[in-house]
C-alpha cells in the first residue's frame, strides 16, 4: 500500500501517541539520550512503510490509525520490559526491538486487525484541494480575461477580412473551445459551496 507523505506523518503522530501513552512522560525519553530520540523519530516516520509495504490485504483508515497506535504502545512495552540493559546502546536497541515487532506484525496475522477487500479511503488533503481549486480559478481568469479576447480578436479579424469557409470554421471552433472551457469549469466546480 502506497501512502502519501502527509498520511505517513499522521500515522507517525498516532505511533508516537501510542508510544508515549505507554511510556508515561515524553520528557523522560527525550532527556535521556539524543540517540534514542533520533531513533524513535526515524522509526515513527518509517513504521507505516515497515508494516504496510507488500501486504496482500487492505485496512481501513481507522484501522491504519489503530495499527500505528498499537505499534507505538507495543514498542514502548518492549522497551520498558528490557530493563537497564537497554541503555548501553539505546538507539540501536530500540531499532532492534522495532525490527522484532515489525516481523511479529507480519507473522501473527497483522495482530488480528480487521481487514477489507478494497483499498482504504484515505482522508482528503484539504490544503492540496484548495491549492488545486485556486490554480483552477487563476487559470480560468487568465483564459477569460486575456487568452479568449486575444484569440477571438485575431481570428475574428481574420474572418471579417476574409469571410471564407476555412476562416469561419477556425473562428467558430475557437469560439466554441473558449466558451466550452468556461462551461466545463463551471460544471466541474458546481458543487463547491465556498
Amino acid at each position: 500500500m502506497k501512502l502519501k507523505s502527509s498520511d505517513q506523518k499522521k500515522l507517525a503522530q498516532d505511533f508516537l501517541a501510542g508510544f508515549y501513552s505507554k511510556l508515561g512522560r515524553e520528557e523522560e525519553l527525550a532527556d535521556l539520550d539524543p540517540q534514542l530520540s533520533e531513533a524513535l523519530k526515524e522509526i515513527s516516520l518509517q513504521h507505516s512503510q515497515d508494516l504496510l509495504t507488500n501486504l496482500w490485504v487492505n485496512f481501513s483508515w481507522p484501522s491504519l490509525q489503530d495499527i500505528s497506535y498499537s505499534a507505538g504502545e507495543r514498542l514502548a512495552h518492549l522497551w520498558l520490559e528490557d530493563g537497564p540493559d537497554r541503555m548501553a546502546e539505546p538507539g540501536s536497541h530500540l531499532r532492534k526491538l522495532w525490527h522484532e515487532l515489525a516481523v511479529d506484525f507480519h507473522r501473527s496475522n497483522y495482530w488480528n486487525f480487521p481487514q477489507q477487500e478494497s483499498d482504504p479511503v484515505l482522508p482528503v488533503d484539504e490544503k492540496a484541494l484548495r491549492e488545486k481549486e485556486g490554480l483552477s480559478y487563476i487559470w480560468m481568469a487568465l483564459q477569460s480575461l486575456i487568452f479568449m479576447k486575444v484569440i477571438i480578436l485575431v481570428f475574428g479579424v481574420r474572418f471579417s477580412n476574409e469571410p471564407n469557409l476555412q476562416n469561419a470554421l477556425v473562428f467558430f471552433s475557437v469560439l466554441f473551445l473558449a466558451f466550452g472551457g468556461l462551461f466545463f469549469f463551471a460544471y466541474r466546480w458546481r458543487k463547491r459551496s465556498s
